[in-house]
């Protein structure tokens, strides 16, 4: 017992040395290799830095978009493979995708050219065209470039591809064309619709930029892409009349079934109106794919998940609307009585959400003031109590 208590009082009496504290907390520290060069010791101290935890989203989107390494990229100084850095002009066309759905995101635009390649690969190509010519054009002439960064400028482009590849107008001239220079039709009319989608979406540009302070402080949304659309649709109409389309028979008519008992006679009317909803959210870019829908869905709730959520109730409640009014029911299963009702829906709660954020701001603030001024006239008109 008593060579116990020696031994204790030897202990206590090494930990009361400093030197021997500094060398055993030196010991049970773990073991860092020392860096020889300071570029060395730099990544020594970076790989040793911990992210926040609430920062992790933020860092590892950071990581995954930047466009030049910074000091939390996995790089070649640290001895490990990083992501190869992306160029701004993807990302500002990406977003010019997002854009047309309100979504200044990149990630969005992606999903949204997913989905169109997935329903329409043609479609999908000439929209991809589309921005992109819209995008450089803004580039080139210096616009603003804020706006070009978060894809203001090219999202009228890619609805300019989303709408030729549908209407393809001038079919006839290109069908001449590529029997005189001896190719396919498909492949002469097809190199059409990019030429006039490259120059369309250009000519939104200029439009939209000039639009801007003239609207302001209404938003300009879709007008420079309706006026270029329109104005190239009404001259090749004009210079080559589209040819009759022939009506169809009373027996047709018949069973297309365009009535609201109609509609209520299928079987599995919720399944149909579901189905409805998402070719009406496609239907934003012309495209009548319920896969399609159910992926712009997933795009835009990448951005906002109550934005996904007003979208699609708002292409229900069109679609639904319509069927009640008895429009014809293959028209709201191709989602024509949706997309409309979506767009506006998806508008009205953007804008809305930001004046409601406001308001509340402001209700908050004024109600805090009346609460404080309150309680300090309640305090002076109160005497203090006496013990």
């Amino acid at each position: 017992m008593c060579s116990l208590a020696t031994g204790v009082l030897h202990v206590a009496s090494l930990f009361s040395n400093d030197s021997f504290k500094a060398q055993w907390i030196h010991r049970c520290q773990p073991v860092r290799r020392l860096p020889g060069t300071l570029t060395e010791g730099r990544c020594l101290q970076e790989a040793f830095r911990i992210t926040p935890r609430e920062a992790w989203p933020s860092a590892m989107a950071r990581r995954a978009f930047s466009a030049t390494p910074g000091p939390q990229d996995i790089g070649p100084r640290s001895g490990q493979p990083g992501p190869p850095p992306v160029h701004p002009f993807f990302m500002q066309a990406l977003r010019g995708m997002g854009q047309v759905v309100f979504c200044n995101s990149a990630v969005s635009g992606g999903f949204l050219a997913g989905a169109l390649l997935i329903g329409d690969a043609e479609l999908g190509v000439l929209a991809l065209a589309g921005v992109t010519s819209a995008t450089l054009t803004a580039r080139a002439a210096s616009l603003d470039p804020q706006a070009i960064s978060d894809g203001l400028m090219g999202y009228n482009g890619a609805l300019v591809g989303c709408a030729l590849s549908v209407f393809q107008p001038g079919v006839p001239l290109w069908t001449a064309l590529a029997a005189t220079i001896g190719c396919t039709p498909q492949l002469a009319t097809s190199l059409a619709m990019a030429a006039l989608t490259a120059a369309g979406a250009a000519a939104t540009v200029p439009l939209a930029a000039k639009l801007g302070p003239m609207l302001a402080p209404v938003p300009q949304y879709t007008i420079a892409f309706n006026a270029v659309v329109l104005a190239i649709l009404a001259g090749f109409s004009l210079a080559l009349p589209p040819p009759q389309k022939q009506k169809p028979s009373d027996s047709e008519q018949s069973q297309q079934g365009g009535s609201v008992l109609g509609f209520l006679y299928r079987s599995g009317v919720i399944p149909d109106m579901l189905e409805a909803s998402l070719h009406g959210v496609s239907q934003i870019f012309v495209v009548n794919h319920a896969g399609t829908g159910l992926m712009l869905l997933a795009g835009i709730f990448c951005y906002s998940p109550a934005a996904a959520a007003v979208t699609f109730a708002g292409s229900f409640l069109g679609s639904l609307t319509a069927v009640l009014l008895g429009q014809d029911v293959d028209e709201v299963m191709d989602g024509l009585w949706g997309y409309n009702s979506a767009l506006t829906a998806l508008a009205v709660s953007s804008r809305g959400l930001q004046s409601s954020t406001r308001v509340c701001e402001g209700t908050c603030e004024r109600s805090r003031r009346a609460a404080a001024a309150l309680l300090e006239r309640r305090s002076v008109s109160c005497p203090p109590s006496t013990p």
